[in-house]
């Protein structure tokens, strides 16, 4: 398809409709193709109708309708591609996103269709765990921004400086505001990276440390905030006042491994506002 694709999950669903929506607009932002991905099984034809019809028949009717499932695309001018794979979804998109170097995968929050009951909201899981590319889930309902511009949750790993340097990258081209934001979790703040003996006040000049070094390396400025409580439920609180939520996909220590892995899964199931996980690898 050209330049690096974007990769979007599609089922006919309301989720998959805005998740096509999102992602035509980010690419018409970027510069880059959107390629529509609908996956179903071989067994479709025994679970969806009853008696079983022909495959070939599930097919061309699938077909007929992705011309109406991509008019977002379409109507935005971008320039796409729409595929009909054989295969789970997951994989489908994991391959579609390996073979053509794309940029991220996008997906609904949920999948419910007469098409492919379940089918997006079902494999986000597996995504999160195995994308080597980032991963934007865009929610059904989302919420009208108040301040938009885009919020990067960070702890100091490996893998919040990865989504934090991604987030500048997508800034740089968007020209959104971005805030790195912070939450420590006061009964584990000292096995965290940031959360040292020194005390919650300290973290600001680490943040921002932090920040600084990421903002020289790209270009892009960086504002910083600190909060404690719950780090998945105050990155949802504050995603809810952006356009966009980004986070990492795991953490720096054996305990930040837990509690910022869940973040990031507690981001993707309850955010209002689109989110999206990069990995460390990515």
């Amino acid at each position: 398809m050209g330049s690096r694709p974007i990769v979007v999950g599609v089922d006919g669903s309301e989720g998959s409709h805005r998740a096509l929506e999102w992602a035509a607009g980010v690419a018409s932002s970027v510069d880059s193709p959107v390629l529509a991905i609908h996956a179903y099984s071989p067994w479709t034809g025994w679970v969806m109708a009853v008696p079983p019809f022909d495959m070939s028949d599930y097919r061309r009717a699938v077909e007929q309708e992705m011309n109406d499932w991509c008019r977002p695309i379409e109507d935005a001018g971008v320039s796409h591609g729409c595929s009909l794979v054989e295969e789970d979804a997951a994989t489908a998109l994991l391959d579609a996103a390996d073979l053509d170097d794309a940029r991220m995968i996008v997906v609904g929050a949920h999948g419910h269709s007469r098409w492919s009951a379940h089918l997006l909201g079902s494999v986000t899981a597996k995504l999160l765990h195995r994308s080597p590319v980032p991963l934007a889930v865009i929610p059904q309902e989302p919420s009208a921004p108040v301040d938009g511009g885009i919020l990067c949750g960070v702890d100091g790993s490996a893998g919040s400086a990865t989504a934090l340097r991604w987030a500048a990258g997508l800034a740089s081209e968007t020209d959104d505001e971005l805030r790195a934001a912070s939450v420590v979790p006061l009964e584990l703040w000292h096995e965290q990276p940031f959360f040292g003996d020194e005390g919650v006040g300290d973290v600001t000049d680490r943040l921002r440390g932090f920040a600084e070094r990421i903002a020289d390396e790209t270009g892009v400025p960086i504002k910083t905030e600190v909060l404690t409580g719950d780090p998945g439920g105050e990155l949802v609180a504050l995603g809810d006042r952006a356009g966009l939520l980004v986070v990492g996909d795991r953490g720096h220590t054996s305990v930040g491994e837990i509690v910022f892995g869940s973040v990031s899964r507690h981001c993707a199931t309850h955010a209002t506002r689109p989110v999206v996980v990069v990995p460390v690898r990515g």
